[in-house]
C-alpha cells in the first residue's frame, strides 16, 4: 500500500497576501471595464479616423443629442465624413488634417461614408448607432 503524502502550500505573508488580492481585483475591474461595449456613452466629442479604406470611429453606439466629430484624415488621399439622414458633413479633408462636425443626433441607425467616387464601395463604410 502506498504511502498518502500531503501537498503543503507557501505559507504567504499576511502582506503577500493583500498584494496578490489587490492585483486580482484590479484584473477583475479592467476586465469589467472592458466589457461595457453595447451602452451608449454621451461625450461631448468622439474621434473619427478616414483612411484607405475604413472610416473608424472610437464610439459606435452613442446617447442621443449633440456630439462633436473630430475627424481626422490620416490616408494619402482626400476623404470626406457624411452622416446619411444628417444634413451637415464634412465636404473634404485632406491629408493629415483634422475637421470638426457638430450635429445633434436622435435616435436611430446611421451609415456613416466617405462619399466621393468609389471609396464607400471600397470599405468607407460603418454604422453608428445612437440610443436614447
Amino acid at each position: 500500500m502506498k504511502a498518502h503524502t500531503r501537498t503543503t502550500f507557501p505559507n504567504f505573508s499576511s502582506w503577500t497576501k493583500r498584494a496578490l488580492l489587490l492585483v486580482l481585483l484590479s484584473l477583475a475591474g479592467l476586465v469589467l471595464a472592458a466589457c461595457g461595449g453595447g451602452a451608449p456613452s454621451n461625450p461631448s466629442s468622439t474621434q473619427v479616423t478616414l483612411r484607405e479604406w475604413a472610416v473608424e470611429l472610437q464610439d459606435t453606439t452613442l446617447a442621443a443629442g449633440t456630439v462633436t466629430f473630430e475627424v481626422t484624415n490620416s490616408g494619402t488621399l482626400e476623404h470626406n465624413f457624411i452622416i446619411e439622414g444628417v444634413d451637415e458633413g464634412l465636404e473634404l479633408v485632406f491629408p493629415g488634417d483634422t475637421a470638426t462636425l457638430q450635429v445633434e443626433l436622435a435616435p436611430g441607425e446611421y451609415k456613416v461614408i466617405c462619399s466621393l467616387a468609389g471609396h464607400e464601395e471600397a470599405g468607407m463604410v460603418t454604422t453608428l448607432v445612437v440610443q436614447e
